[in-house]
């Protein structure tokens, strides 16, 4: 079994289905570790893979240990949907009879939900820390401002380019969205104010190349990586005095939750976050007990005032 032959024509097949770059590279590594195991199995072609020896390497997954611990059902889920995958498109274009990974059966997780939501109250300390007129705060704010008011992922946001803003019409223009799914977005005014700030007098400092067309950019005038907006953003939740952990997705998560408890309804919240599934967009409707007390009070038939 060539390993690099099967990376390359795997990797082929991934790119012409529009797999993202980081998928293609996740995707594509995941075939080193499941070769030296069907080595490790004496399994000498892929046409000799069975059902039997995919539950023997579901079972692999589940007793491997990395830095002396088991690894998560999550991300033994992952590397066999990633075999999955590579095993439909062998059996997809005839190199191999039948896809024995078809009845293996997931391993069963259960989704927990976000740990961390930042009342209201929390959010707006955050986002007013940010009151420095120096191109760097300016810049800081815009893309919390823009977290905050589209519940936009990490990888989104550092993909957006100048012409994904219409500060006219008050839109964002998603291109680059999970499994390339594309969506416009309205943004709210403060939004549309710290980011016409940054685009007239922020950005043009951080620029180093004439033709450069990403939106936000680095001290270096390059597209900023997801580490250091996660950085811009704890970097702000410590100097608001928050003592939670603070992340984008903490942000997506409470503008979501913010939306819902104001009356947003499932379908609009699942269009504005990009989720393929309304249950997908559940995991976001996280009530706190304060939130269940106060309906407990006002609903509940032997807690009612006459």
């Amino acid at each position: 079994m060539n390993l690099a032959l099967w990376q390359s024509r795997f990797k082929e097949y991934l790119e012409l289905r529009n797999y993202t770059p980081r998928s293609v590279e996740g995707y594509v590594a995941q075939l080193r570790p499941f070769f030296d195991f069907l080595a490790g199995a004496g399994v000498d072609s892929l046409g000799a893979v069975t059902r039997d020896v995919m539950e023997d390497y579901r079972v692999h997954l589940y007793e491997h240990e990395y830095r002396g611990r088991r690894v998560s059902i999550a991300t033994q889920t992952g590397k066999l949907c990633q075999i999955k995958v590579f095993f439909r498109f062998l059996e997809r274009d005839g190199f191999v009879p039948l896809d024995p990974t078809a009845g293996v059966q997931l391993p069963r997780q259960q989704r927990p939900l976000p740990r961390t939501v930042l009342s209201e109250k929390e959010t707006e300390r955050l986002l007013e820390i940010l009151e420095g007129r120096e191109p760097i705060d300016i810049r800081n704010r815009a893309m919390l401002e823009v977290f905050y008011c589209t519940g936009i992922r990490n990888s989104e946001l550092s993909a957006l380019v100048l012409d994904d803003v219409d500060l006219r019409t008050a839109e964002l223009f998603v291109r680059s969205g999970k499994g390339r799914k594309a969506r416009k977005l309205p943004l709210g005014e403060e939004a549309v104010a710290w980011l016409r700030e940054y685009v007239d007098h922020a950005r043009p400092h951080f620029v180093q190349a004439p033709n450069e067309t990403v939106l936000f950019l680095s001290l270096r005038g390059g597209t900023l990586r997801r580490n250091t907006l996660a950085m811009i953003v704890r970097a702000a939740a410590r100097k608001a005095g928050l003592k939670k952990r603070v992340t984008p997705h903490v942000l997506r998560h409470s503008c979501a939750t913010h939306m819902l408890r104001n009356g947003a309804g499932l379908r609009q919240l699942q269009e504005l976050l990009g989720h393929d599934s309304p249950q997908t967009t559940q995991r976001y409707t996280r009530l706190e007990v304060s939130d269940l007390r106060k309906v407990l009070q006002r609903c509940h038939p032997r807690e009612k005032k006459s």
